[in-house]
């Protein structure tokens, strides 16, 4: 074996036994007046609680004389408890007759439901009733007055050992615990995710209703979750100063933050008031949001190609049919009618000759937002194609109305469309059909719009003409 001292900066000494080899152990004291012969020594540290102040010396003296530290003599169960407060003693020796209000049994009790420091106690007198008292506070050890030094050391000891075996088996069943709330958290979130249809926005409020309950004091915990500036938080959320929070991230970049806040001060534990466990949780679900988040916004990529005309933005086709299923079926049990619009811009193929196509993308989009501003709400303006346009008049009273639609979207197309330097003026045709005087299913209505259409270019174009009549608006 090789030894080897190093002096610390802060005047302690760094020592390395290096056995066969290749390992070491490495040991610091920051008071170098603790090692001996360059070996660190540490020592349990014990409070020793009497009320009698030569026994107490004499305790002192024989905890001295075996090793131990002595923090301090207190004669009362309100000094003890301060002491044990400001010292943190590894053990408490505690008489259980005491001068003031607590009596050893009282502040052993006190002392081990709020600092979980064990306690051994010292006694004169061992009746029955003051034993049955004294096993209710779970103490460590029990030894008579006066004692050999030998049986102190032993039930010291046995004390600590108890003490460290018991915090093992709470360190072991506090991971399972913490392991099956941090699966549960995981599991409730997944399920969340699975139902169908669910927004992002529904998935925020919903993890951050499901997290305090995973967290050791679930009733002071609030949760608060910010994606892309929007707060999603539980009723009772408030900023304190006891807070741990992870970053969400998308695609490697920061998209957002969770916080998780205790409502009262916890004691510190390692690093703070929160579990490693709750540490690595947070970071967990933050990882898992992510992953959602990546995932709808793949989703809503995925929606976007499938039912919305990438130029223009507006609803293609396929969507264009499907809300005309919707409306169809509600215009059939609500006995509503309805109204489908083919609109095919006039002498289009002007203006990409002239112009170049990059020109005529831009007057369909541009075309695209005018009409939007010229219907309401509810009714649908799709791009079919090319140069062609739908719209879908869902919930129409009178027949007239459309026609003053149609006679609306005209007039829009009176003022010209500005494309970069070029200010086009431009005109439509457009065909009506209606439901049910000009069809009762989707199919039969969009042919029979298209069929007017033409016959509204036949007549020249810039005006509307309805399907099974030969009037033109």
């Amino acid at each position: 074996m090789v030894t080897m001292l190093v002096e610390n900066q802060l005047g302690g000494k760094l020592e390395l036994d290096r056995n066969h080899g290749t390992k070491f152990r490495i040991t610091f004291s920051k008071n170098p007046q603790q090692a001996e012969g360059g070996m660190v020594v540490v020592k349990t540290k014990i409070l020793v609680v009497e009320d009698e102040s030569i026994i107490a010396m004499d305790i002192m003296a024989t905890l001295k004389k075996l090793g131990y530290e002595v923090t301090a003599t207190v004669p009362s169960g309100e000094q003890a408890i301060s002491k044990v407060e400001e010292d943190k003693p590894d053990l408490v020796l505690m008489d259980i007759t005491l001068k003031g209000g607590m009596d050893g049994i009282e502040t052993a009790e006190q002392i081990r439901s709020r600092f979980e420091i064990p306690v051994v106690y010292l006694t004169g007198s061992a009746d029955e009733k003051t034993l049955e008292r004294a096993k209710l506070t779970g103490p460590y050890g029990y030894i008579m007055k006066p004692f050999e030094e030998a049986d102190l050391r032993v039930t010291i000891e046995i004390g600590l050992y108890n003490a460290k075996v018991e915090e093992e088996h709470k360190q072991k069943e506090n991971n399972i615990d913490e392991r099956v709330k941090e699966i549960s958290c995981l599991y409730g979130i997944a399920k969340i995710v699975e139902r169908p249809d669910i927004t992002l926005d529904e998935v925020s409020q919903e993890v951050v209703n499901l997290l305090p309950a995973s967290w050791q004091y679930p009733e002071i915990t609030c949760a608060r979750i910010t994606i892309n500036g929007r707060k999603f938080e539980v009723e009772n959320y408030r900023d304190t100063d006891w807070k741990q929070s992870s970053d969400i991230k998308v695609y490697g970049a920061k998209a957002g933050t969770l916080e998780i806040s205790y409502l009262e001060e916890r004691p510190e534990i390692d690093e703070g008031p929160f579990l490693k466990e709750e540490r690595a949780l947070i970071d967990s679900v933050c990882r898992q949001l992510g992953r959602i988040i990546e995932h709808k916004q793949m989703e809503e990529d995925m929606r976007q190609l499938a039912y919305f005309d990438e130029m223009t933005g507006l609803p293609n086709r396929t969507l264009f049919n499907d809300r005309l299923n919707v409306a169809l079926a509600r215009a059939k049990r609500n006995k509503e009618k309805l109204a489908v619009m083919m609109l095919d811009l006039d002498e289009f193929k002007i203006v990409n000759d002239t112009l170049g196509h990059k020109a005529g993308d831009r007057l369909l989009q541009v075309v695209g937002n005018r009409l939007k501003g010229a219907l309401r709400e509810s009714d649908t303006v799709s791009r079919i194609g090319g140069d062609e346009f739908m719209i879908l008049l869902p919930s129409i009273t009178y027949e007239q109305s459309v026609v003053d639609i149609a006679q609306k979207i005209l007039c829009a197309f009176r003022e010209p469309f500005r494309v970069g330097d070029h200010e086009l003026h431009v005109t439509t045709s457009i065909g009506i059909s209606l439901y049910p005087k000009d069809g009762t299913d989707r199919d039969t209505l969009i042919k029979n719009a298209d069929v007017a259409v033409y016959r509204s270019k036949a007549k020249g174009g810039n005006t509307s003409q309805q399907f099974g009549l030969d009037t033109s608006y």
